[in-house]
């Protein structure tokens, strides 16, 4: 997934710099991140000078057979990451499968 995201960026007139450091949570006070299943993790790269960190919940299988099984049949549309939305940070605007998202979170 995260290898077709980074595929997909598209990136106009950034500055270059680093992504920030940590992980942003939205439910965190509701979850605290040391009582999850599914750990919290990212993904840092460069895109055309814009530093891009992608953070997301880590799905555990739990002995499950996720993609084409039960829990996510073939040709059902699904959300990737576990526990909350999946995050993008960048140093710069970008345009995701077509779609303009100016710098920031």
């Amino acid at each position: 997934m995260l290898t077709l995201l980074a595929v997909s960026l598209a990136v106009g007139g950034a500055a270059p710099g680093p992504a920030p450091q940590a992980c942003i949570t939205m439910n965190t006070r509701q979850l605290p991140l040391a009582t999850r299943k599914s750990p919290l993790d990212s993904a840092s790269f460069t895109v055309g000078g814009t530093a891009v960190k992608v953070c997301y919940g880590r799905p555990s299988l739990r002995g499950r057979h996720m993609l084409g099984g039960e829990a996510v049949p073939f040709g059902k549309i699904w959300r990737t990451g576990a526990n909350e939305p999946t995050m993008i940070h960048a140093t710069g605007p970008l345009a995701i499968a077509g779609i303009r998202v100016p710098a920031g979170s």
